[in-house]
């Protein structure tokens, strides 16, 4: 324990905390600072940041509350980090991934964080080559949102029995948010957003693989989807029942309708691509469309923040 919490706390690895982060972009969280702004006099806002960190007396400020438009064009929740704290949680991703990859029977190069896409489709024609001719593509719908809190927890301590990294996670995970209106407490899920949210889907979507493998499927994962593969022999309709079902006991969610089951050479829209046969039509590894945000919260100040914190309510319900 004494060892991680150096090294996530040390100068060298927030510096290349921050660095990540400052490459992927991104705007300003709730306190309005932009990454500009917190590049200015960088060394000693790490060395405060490590400090606390080390300290325990590291405290996040409010999500950033937002609205985006998914691919079919439906709101979803997207939470929004300051700098400041997307740069804790990078610099606990950045010592914590290497460690949990050593848990993972899946070859790490496959489908780390949102996976990749051209080693999706070359993996989706190997089975098919072993006999897995049909295919189940599934979206985890409100995947984020519905993941119970204690579940995350409890599969994170499994694997990694470390106080300090788990009480992090636990405040990411229990955030406060600022919707525009007032601040409150998130319930359950993993932000939308956040930079630890692909290191946590993962604990769940290689469990689920593992399940699946027992049963003679198999999992690819992209992005925030997942196909099974399933031999002739295995029923399309036992194929389509069994995902909700072990991703219920995995406790989350996901919609029943958003599946399409057909035989593999026939043509059909999976992994971002367009399969045909044994080709890969096109096209590869495509650029993400921009986000398109619905709602965008003005930002809320520091001061605001630590006094709207007494009045703090829990998430709303989606009613």
């Amino acid at each position: 324990m004494i060892s991680m919490l150096h090294d996530i706390t040390s100068l060298e690895n927030l510096e290349k905390a921050f660095r990540r982060i400052e490459s992927a972009g991104g705007m300003p969280g709730v306190d309005g600072v932009t990454l500009d702004g917190w590049r200015r006099d960088l060394k000693p806002r790490l060395e405060e940041l490590g400090h606390d960190l080390a300290r325990a007396v590291y405290r996040p400020l409010p999500l950033m509350a937002c609205i985006t438009a998914g691919r079919d064009g439906a709101p979803r929740p997207f939470f929004v980090s300051t700098v400041r704290d997307r740069t804790a949680q990078a610099a606990v991703v950045g010592v914590v991934e290497p460690l949990l990859e050593s848990h993972y029977d899946e070859d790490p190069a496959l489908h780390r964080k949102t996976g990749c896409v051209r080693h999706a489709a070359r993996r989706a024609q190997k089975l098919h080559e072993e006999g897995y001719t049909f295919l189940v593509k599934a979206g985890l719908t409100d995947f984020f949102d519905s993941l119970a809190h204690d579940a995350i927890l409890d599969r994170l301590r499994a694997l990694l029995s470390d106080p300090f990294v788990v009480g992090l996670m636990e405040v990411w995970l229990r955030a406060e948010a600022w919707d525009g209106e007032r601040l409150f407490r998130l319930e359950s899920g993993i932000p939308r957003g956040a930079v630890t949210a692909p290191t946590l889907a993962r604990l769940f979507l290689d469990q689920l693989g593992e399940v699946l493998g027992h049963q003679g499927r198999q999992l690819i994962r992209y992005g925030h989807d997942l196909v099974v593969m399933a031999t002739a022999d295995d029923p399309a309709e036992d194929g389509l029942e069994i995902t909700p079902e072990i991703l219920a006991n995995l406790a989350f969610d996901m919609d029943p309708e958003d599946s399409d089951v057909g035989e593999f050479w026939r043509n059909l829209e999976a992994l971002g691509l367009l399969m045909s046969g044994d080709g890969i039509l096109a096209p590869l590894d495509r650029a993400p469309p921009p986000r398109t945000f619905l709602h965008l919260p003005h930002p809320l100040g520091l001061q605001t923040c630590l006094a709207g914190r007494e009045g703090t309510s829990t998430a709303p319900s989606d009613d």
